[in-house]
């Protein structure tokens, strides 16, 4: 073997060690499952974001074929902002403000 080859061995090796030594979901040692993709996302922010992804799917299509371009925003946002949000209270209300505001905006003819 190579000398690069060997270092390159001695690092997987270093790696493969401090993962097995680290604390993996649920405190068992060694373990590598999807907690630890996940980060710190609490099991109510991960429904949070289904439901509001599936919810701006809903509106962008909807948007689409009805040329509303609130709509269009307000789905593309619901996709995308949960991703940067990782509070409870504060993901619920941007989520409800985004469900809400196509509708208070026709309500008060904001857009017309």
């Amino acid at each position: 073997m190579s000398e690069q080859e060997q270092q390159g061995l001695g690092v997987m090796d270093a790696v493969t060690k401090q993962l097995q030594q680290s604390p993996g979901v649920g405190g068992q040692s060694g373990s590598t499952g999807l907690g630890s993709l996940m980060g710190s996302m609490s099991t109510t922010v991960i429904v949070i974001n289904i439901v509001a992804g599936i919810i701006g799917t809903f509106y962008f299509m909807y948007g689409r074929r009805k040329s509303n371009i609130l709509m269009i925003i307000c789905g593309i946002l619901l996709c995308v902002v949960p991703i940067f949000i990782a509070n409870v209270y504060g993901l619920t209300f941007c989520c409800l403000l985004l469900f809400a505001a196509p509708f208070l905006a026709e309500r008060y003819n904001l857009f017309q």
